[in-house]
């Protein structure tokens, strides 16, 4: 077995890591490090490696701490990483870095991209970039790999055939992409809360955003990124990109506002009027169509107008969550071309939707509940 040491094993790269490694047949997990943890058992900083790590603890890192190690991998903050790998690779350990230190292959993009120089450049040409797809053979041989960002993974892995076959062209590549937070890393931070993020799609990181370089350096072209923050990127794996995503999400928006004040409303009913009709010998039919609905009709417009106003709020992000197809798909095309006038029409057309959809509620309602004006 191959003795794997993980620097940065108290946070979420460390441990999905973790995760990956509890069942790999050639890698064992041998030295976990985490500063902020240290200390801890495992199973107390990720409760779901319990079963799988029973007696593993979190260490904090030392001059010896590498000892009778084969592989190290570093899942650490941007910058740790830079003034740890002389050391590691000056004892001979292979070395694998999870994180952005190393992603670029020449200090003066590093510097332009992240703001400061390098504090290792002279090993940026030891690692080699972790895409499989493009570097399989020099992975393989080499002895020390830098981790491809999320982003740049996913816009490379879809790009790159294009690319190659002549299909786009490299002055004008534009990729919009989605991501939860957790990319954000595990310390808490306002613009990641539950709070902030959630209900929502919102940019981020427009123009600067660093996996830019990334997409730039393995495309050869000029990138146009634009990442998005996005409340429930599960629908995406439970729906794929779909009519269903659009549905799933406005479901979400607005089915359980209504049941919550369903049943409101018919709590809300004098249980006083059941047993009046029901001593006039009204059966449950009746009960039900002349007493119980018209009691909770003003609770249960309620709830149905204040669903249609968040269906509205779901449908943008529907649209958005798919946004190669549909409103969403004109949208991202023309803002991307900076046609502001045809999205001021996209955003028209959905503004009169929403307000058709309430006027019918209204209208219903109206009609309904005459006897309560």
């Amino acid at each position: 077995m191959i003795r794997t040491a993980i620097l940065g094993a108290s946070g979420y790269v460390g441990g999905e890591l973790l995760r990956l490694l509890v069942a790999h047949p050639e890698l064992t997990p041998a030295k976990l490090f985490g500063d902020s943890k240290a200390g801890q058992p495992l199973g107390a900083v990720h409760p779901h490696l319990a079963l799988g790590y029973p007696d593993a603890v979190v260490e904090r890192f030392g001059d010896d701490s590498l000892d009778g190690v084969d592989l190290v991998f570093a899942a650490l903050p941007h910058g740790h990483s830079q003034r740890l790998a002389a050391t590691i690779l000056d004892r001979g350990i292979p070395f694998v870095d999870l994180g952005a230190d190393f992603r670029l292959d020449d200090a003066a993009t590093y510097e332009r991209w992240y703001g400061h120089a390098h504090e290792a450049p002279e090993l940026l040409d030891r690692f080699v970039y972790g895409i499989p797809e493009l570097n399989r053979d020099a992975i393989g041989k080499a002895t020390a790999v830098s981790a491809a960002g999320c982003y740049a993974t996913a816009a490379i892995l879809a790009l790159k055939p294009l690319v190659d076959a002549g299909l786009v062209k490299l002055e004008s590549l534009i990729v919009n992409a989605a991501s939860g937070v957790s990319g954000a890393g595990r310390e808490a931070k306002e613009a990641t809360g539950f709070c902030t993020v959630t209900e929502s799609f919102s940019a981020y990181g427009l123009i600067n955003h660093r996996h830019t370089a990334e997409m730039e350096m393995a495309l050869k072209g000029t990138v146009l990124f634009t990442p998005h923050l996005v409340f429930a990127p599960i629908f995406f794996a439970l729906f794929h990109l779909s009519d269903w995503t659009r549905i799933a999400v406005i479901v979400k928006y607005t089915v359980f506002v209504i049941i919550i004040n369903t049943a409101a409303a018919v709590r809300s009913a004098d249980p006083a009027l059941f047993e009046m009709a029901h001593s006039f010998g009204a059966n449950r039919r009746q009960i039900f169509t002349r007493v119980l609905l018209p009691a909770s009709m003003v609770l249960l417009f309620a709830g149905i107008r204040l669903g249609m106003g968040r269906a509205v709020k779901g449908m943008i992000n529907g649209e958005m969550f798919i946004a190669f197809v549909g409103l969403g798909g004109v949208v991202q095309k023309y803002g991307s071309q900076f046609d502001a006038s045809k999205v001021l029409a996209v955003t028209v057309v959905i503004l009169a939707v929403s307000l058709v959809m309430g006027a019918l509620v209204q209208t219903a309602e109206r009609r309904m509940t005459r006897w309560a004006d």
